[in-house]
């Protein structure tokens, strides 16, 4: 092999291993972004969970129904 082929293999290892670090920094910053919304998620079905139960109550209360 020539010299320019050892630059030319060189350059393209250095290449492919900064991209390698490109994508798997932004794989971790997806996984945690995700993470976050997964828990968000959950804390707003907790919410919705508790607004449903005063809504059902509310309704329960102007039907005249009461709770056995």
């Amino acid at each position: 092999m020539t010299v320019a082929l050892f630059g030319l293999a060189g350059t393209v290892a250095v290449v492919g291993i900064g991209l390698a670090g490109l994508i798997m920094n932004g794989q971790r910053r997806t996984d945690s972004a995700i993470a976050e919304l997964r828990a968000s998620i959950g804390e707003l079905r907790e919410r919705m969970a508790h607004l449903e139960g005063l809504l059902e109550g509310l309704r329960d209360s102007i039907a005249g129904n009461r709770a056995a």
